[in-house]
C-alpha cells in the first residue's frame, strides 16, 4: 500500500532551501502510521510552532488538538490538556506578534451545524479561555489589539473584526456570504482574504481602518486579479530583507 503522510518543513519564499522538520510517520501495531499535524502557526521568535496535532505516541485515540513542537529539534514541547468537543478537537492556532496568547478554535456542532468558537491560550500561565463564539479563523492585528475573524455557523461566511480582548464584535468587513480566511498586512492598513463568485475561488484585498467603536474598509483596485484558487488554502505576506533590515530569527531561513 501507498502511505502518505504529513511532514512539518521550512521554505523560503521562492521555494528553495526546503528543510524537513518533523516527520509524523512512527512504527505502531506492527506496522507504520502516522499523526496528524495541520495549521503550523511560528512563535514570533521563530523557535516555536503551534500546530494541531494527534501525536506523537497513539494516533486516532486522542483528538487532534492544540500542541507546541520545537523548531531546532522537532520535539513535542507540550501538549496542553484544554476543552474540546470530541470527537472535533481543536483547529487554527494563531500566535500573538507578542507570542504571549494563542487564538485557536474549538470545534463545536449545534445539531448539523458547525458552532466553533475562539479561544485564547496563554504561553505563560498555561492556561485558556473562551473568547468568543461563532467565529473561526483567527489573524491577529499587528497591533495585537483586533482578531480578524471568519464568521460561521448558520450563516454564510463573512469577515469581521473583533476585540481580541473581550470578543465583542468591532465591525463587519464583508457581507456577501462569500468570503473566508482574513489575513492582516504588516502595516495593518489591509485585508486579504479568499472569495467565491460563481464556482471560482479568489484572493481580495481590503484597505481597512478600525478604531474602538467601528471599522471601515474598501477595495483595492487589484482585487479581482488573482482567481481560480484553491479555496482551502490561505494568502501569506512575504516582506523581503531590506537594507538596514532586521535579521530573521531563522537566520538565513526566511
Amino acid at each position: 500500500y501507498l502511505l502518505t503522510y504529513p511532514v512539518l518543513c521550512r521554505v523560503r519564499p521562492d521555494g528553495s532551501g526546503e528543510q524537513d522538520i518533523k516527520s509524523s510517520l512512527i512504527q505502531r501495531y506492527g506496522g507504520k502510521t502516522f499523526f496528524w499535524m495541520r495549521h503550523p502557526s511560528i512563535s514570533p521568535d521563530g523557535s516555536t510552532a503551534a500546530m494541531i496535532s494527534d501525536g506523537p505516541t497513539d494516533p486516532g485515540f486522542s483528538d487532534s488538538v492544540l500542541s507546541f513542537i520545537s523548531l531546532a529539534g522537532g520535539a513535542f514541547e507540550n501538549t496542553p490538556e484544554l476543552p474540546d468537543v470530541t470527537p472535533l478537537g481543536h483547529s487554527e492556532p494563531a500566535y500573538s506578534p507578542d507570542g504571549k496568547l494563542v487564538a485557536y478554535v474549538e470545534e463545536g456542532r449545534n445539531g448539523d451545524i458547525g458552532d466553533p468558537s475562539i479561544w485564547l491560550y496563554d504561553t505563560a500561565r498555561r492556561t485558556a479561555r473562551v473568547l468568543a463564539r461563532g467565529y473561526r479563523q483567527p489573524a491577529w492585528s499587528p497591533d495585537g489589539e483586533y482578531l480578524a475573524v471568519t464568521k460561521s455557523g448558520s450563516s454564510r461566511p463573512d469577515i469581521a473584526v473583533i476585540d481580541a480582548s473581550t470578543g465583542s464584535l468591532i465591525g463587519q468587513v464583508t457581507g456577501d456570504g462569500a468570503s473566508w480566511s482574513p489575513v492582516w498586512s504588516p502595516a495593518g492598513d489591509s485585508l486579504i482574504y479568499m472569495n467565491i463568485q460563481g464556482s471560482v475561488a479568489r484572493l481580495r484585498m481590503v484597505r481597512i481602518s478600525v478604531s474602538a467603536a467601528q471599522v471601515s474598509s474598501s477595495i483595492a483596485t487589484w482585487a479581482g486579479d488573482y482567481s481560480g484558487l484553491d479555496p482551502g488554502s490561505a494568502a501569506a505576506w512575504y516582506i523581503p530583507d531590506l537594507p538596514g533590515a532586521s535579521s530573521s530569527p531563522l537566520g538565513d531561513m526566511p
